[in-house]
């Protein structure tokens, strides 16, 4: 697939067409383009009141431009373009805490960020010895590479001594909860590959969203676009259900280079649908001959310790979640200093997956 496609379905073909998607680019004086920044407009449940957001979607600058600020001057101009529409309240950005970022303006707070105190945990889970192997961290090896590819694919590939403590109790929780946990799946329900998300979604969102304060909307218009449509990359869902009625989801992504589990929502209370996609999702991952696995999730979580006890260690890779209110009048967030906030987000809200 070419990546026009891919972009065409990032930022054209969206749920959410009736809304113009920000588009900034910068050239270097001789009309060719060197850097954009480009953001989509999601909605988001929050305190239970749907709402239209601004998300940062991608940015690119060329590697010639690097070190010149110029990512900043796109970060402005962003700023600027947010005045231009009064119904977006809220503008959401990721920013990852680590030294390899910190060159890039979209890891750092701005005046006026809120940073959610609940923050995002990455988590791997190797499946294979190869996925125990350290490597030497990679580096450009020519002119015109991207900087910020490379250092974090090195970063990655290195397994510090505190990474592999780390592992070993994750390794050795598993093992225990693998002795502990009773065989088989409970109840009068099934897990399924779907091809699309049918009507059955929608009542299943309705109920999921009351367990979260901030959650992207998952309706079936939003979910068939992220993981059903080619050009978003090959996800597989796997949909638990009892009868016609839907309890939850997962969509994973796996090669034989890496597995990510890009989401997995299920109805509240039903903690046991939750950690049965969560298995499943590891059995998917283990057919396609990942040897890792990795997913996205807060510190404080209902689903936290599931990972934690199928051997999931914490990477140290922490992400910032930023929101910003763009007016006076945007939504209050009273849970954005709660470390414990009921926050759902994972890597398939944003742009890393």
């Amino acid at each position: 697939m070419a990546p026009i496609e891919h972009l065409r379905w990032k930022t054209v073909d969206g749920p959410y067409r009736s809304r113009t998607t920000l588009q900034e680019t910068l050239d270097g004086g001789d009309g060719k383009p060197i850097g954009a920044s480009l953001a989509q407009y999601q909605r988001y449940m929050v305190g239970g009141q749907e709402r239209a957001v601004l998300q940062g979607s991608d940015a690119a600058l060329d590697p010639s431009a690097q070190g010149r600020g110029i990512h900043s001057s796109l970060n402005r101009l962003s700023d600027i373009a947010n005045q231009a529409d009064r119904d977006i309240g809220l503008r959401v950005r990721w920013g990852v805490e680590h030294p390899i970022w910190n060159h890039l303006g979209a890891a750092k707070p701005r005046p006026n960020d809120l940073v959610i105190a609940n923050r995002v945990v990455t988590y791997a889970k190797p499946l294979t010895w190869s996925g125990l192997r350290r490597r030497r961290p990679s580096r450009p090896e020519q002119a015109g590479q991207s900087r910020t590819r490379d250092e974090l694919r090195g970063y990655r590939r290195t397994v510090g001594a505190k990474q592999i403590s780390r592992l070993l109790v994750a390794q050795l929780r598993a093992v225990v909860h693998r002795l502990r946990a009773p065989r088989g799946v409970c109840g009068e329900w099934r897990i399924e590959t779907v091809g699309e998300f049918g009507p059955e979604v929608d009542a299943f969102w309705a109920q999921a969203a009351t367990q979260f304060d901030f959650i992207q909307v998952r309706d079936r218009e939003y979910l068939n676009w992220r993981y059903r449509d080619r050009r978003a990359g090959p996800f597989e869902v796997r949909v638990a259900m009892s009868g016609d009625q839907m309890l939850g989801f997962a969509a994973i992504r796996a090669d034989q280079r890496e597995a990510v589990l890009a989401d997995l929502l299920a109805l509240p209370e039903r903690a046991d649908v939750a950690e049965a996609l969560l298995d499943d999702a590891i059995a998917v991952a283990r057919r396609a001959g990942s040897p890792t696995m990795r997913l996205w999730l807060q510190q404080s979580h209902p689903y936290a310790e599931a990972v934690r006890q199928r051997g999931f260690f914490d990477t140290d890779q922490r992400l910032r979640m930023l929101i910003r209110r763009l007016w006076a009048d945007s939504p209050v967030l009273p849970f954005a200093d709660d470390p414990n906030a009921r926050v759902h987000a994972m890597l398939g809200d944003s742009d890393h997956v």
